[in-house]
């Protein structure tokens, strides 16, 4: 007879033992840690994420971020587009947001325009500007309530001409004249 040594027993942490052998989950790969002694570790990635998380083997993204991939496994997560539209103003966090003297109009399906918000004061016959009421040159304002004005048309006020003075008046001349006679 001759003696042959009992195999020593192996021990698998995260997988299960077959055959004397340590079989990991197919997301893991085995690891020695010593004689017959193993571990299932997680398998190295084989995607890449610039600014994302790897999660089974995939790239995910913060909501307000968009995968865009870069090359053969290598992704990046970058900003969504803007889904709003905002000529005269700034988009922030899709939000249109428009300057202090200006006010925000929606003219389409997440499109806005920023128009210049309505002056409090009603200028009939000339311009409101500033909260001001601009006549034209040959207008002058004339108020007619609180906050409302009109331009009329500026009367031009004649001064009398000044009658040339005649050398005798009118009467005596028509005297002199008869005295001639």
């Amino acid at each position: 007879y001759r003696c042959i040594p009992k195999p020593s027993r192996v021990t698998c942490s995260g997988g299960t033992v077959r055959d004397n052998t340590c079989l990991c989950p197919p997301n893991k790969k085995r690891q020695q840690i010593g004689k017959n002694a193993y571990r299932c570790i997680p398998k190295p990635s084989r995607v890449t994420c610039i600014g994302g998380t790897v999660r089974n083997n995939r790239c995910f993204c913060p909501a307000n971020k968009k995968l865009q991939k870069i090359g053969k496994n290598a992704y990046r997560c970058i900003p969504k587009p803007s889904r709003v539209i905002c000529r005269g103003g700034k988009v922030r966090d899709n939000t249109c947001l428009c300057p202090p003297n200006k006010k925000r109009q929606q003219v389409g399906k997440r499109v806005y325009v920023c128009i210049p918000k309505p002056s409090r004061v009603t200028c009939i016959g000339g311009t409101a500007r500033n909260n001001r009421c601009f006549c034209p040159a040959n207008k002058k304002l004339q108020k007619i309530g609180k906050n409302a004005y009109r331009c009329i048309t500026k009367q031009i006020i004649r001064k009398p001409q000044k009658q040339p003075q005649l050398k005798y008046p009118i009467n005596q001349l028509k005297l002199k004249q008869l005295e001639v006679r």
